[in-house]
């Protein structure tokens, strides 16, 4: 949902109403369907997308008296094998999804996914199957912004979404609670990697990275670096494929002052040495310097930029993952036997 934070400012500039539309329960349609989300605009503009467009006309009527009304709503929509199957998706389905007003939401959910850091959207689904009004947010440290309308439900909302950070790979949670369905969503911003360096590594990464459906900045060995890495988040990752041997460890010093989920860098073993005892000099720990992913990478046997790239990437996905894996930083001697 990090996409959405332009939209949003913008419409809220030009007084635009919108909506957040999300599945909250999905038969059939393939993998994946769970992780997509959409907001809707009173002009029909829109960012994000559902079930890869499929049902684009069914939300465009739903959102309409949603905006009207204010009132939040839950609908069902259904595509045959043959729909589906044009539209990309492994095969036909059905979806409930829910649509809630912008009134509806904290603006605590959009600061902190613009922040990068992961957060759990909680909302109620009554015993007649349609959502009630509010929606609470709860922090990576527990603490909640919003309300369900009682105390109890925001206690729940607020215990069970701080596990579901903090222990749970899980996604979503469902609890039943008062005759109705307290639904939990984890909101991971998409993986942005900022690349310090230029070269064929970059551009494979680049290549690869937009397949995945991440987000990826390539900048210049110089000060913009650093000052991009001083502001990373728990959603960004830093990869160093310069040599610079000032720029380089600089960059690494600034990404451990941050919240950066993932902090690696290219060279040999020789290389990841200089840059530790210059770290040192900056005033890392031994402990920080270990948290750095160098030699970069899972240890995948790749030789060429794309193969390197991938073995990045996979390890970044392994890292975001809470899959502990066996990096080129575990073995010993040359990186590229």
């Amino acid at each position: 949902m990090r996409e959405f934070i332009d939209y949003l400012d913008q419409w809220r500039a030009a007084g635009q109403r919108h909506v957040l539309v999300r599945a909250v329960n999905v038969v059939g349609f393939g993998a994946g369907q769970y992780d997509n989300a959409q907001i809707v605009n009173e002009r029909d503009e829109r960012c994000g997308t559902i079930l890869r467009g499929l049902v684009d006309d069914e939300i465009a009527a739903a959102v309409g008296p949603v905006l009207a009304e204010g009132v939040p709503r839950i609908f069902t929509v259904r595509a045959a094998m043959a729909e589906a199957e044009g539209a990309g998706l492994s095969c036909g389905g059905s979806a409930q999804l829910l649509v809630q007003p912008a009134s509806d939401l904290p603006d605590e959910l959009w600061d902190q996914i613009k922040a990068g850091r992961p957060v759990v959207l909680a909302s109620m689904i009554r015993a007649d199957g349609q959502p009630g009004a509010g929606a609470v947010v709860v922090r990576a440290d527990g603490s909640t912004a919003g309300t369900l309308g009682s105390a109890a439900l925001d206690a729940s909302a607020a215990e069970a979404g701080s596990q579901l950070l903090t222990t749970d790979r899980r996604s979503r949670e469902r609890i039943e609670i008062n005759g109705g369905t307290l639904l939990l969503d984890k909101v991971v911003p998409r993986t942005r990697v900022l690349v310090v360096g230029a070269g064929e590594l970059a551009e494979a990464l680049t290549d690869l990275t937009r397949a995945l459906g991440w987000s990826i900045e390539v900048v210049a060995d110089d000060q913009a670096a650093i000052d991009a890495a001083e502001v990373l988040g728990p959603a960004d990752s830093l990869v160093v494929t310069t040599h610079h041997p000032v720029i380089g460890p600089a960059v690494l010093w600034a990404a451990l002052q941050s919240e950066a989920g993932y902090i690696g860098a290219l060279g040999a073993r020789g290389t990841q040495t200089s840059r530790a005892e210059t770290l040192r000099e900056l005033g890392a720990s031994d402990e920080q310097i270990a948290s750095i992913h160098g030699p970069i990478g899972l240890d995948l046997g790749g030789r060429n930029a794309a193969e390197t790239a991938l073995a990045i990437c996979a390890e970044i996905l392994a890292v975001r993952s809470g899959r502990v894996l066996p990096g080129l930083r575990e073995g010993s001697g040359s990186i590229n036997r």
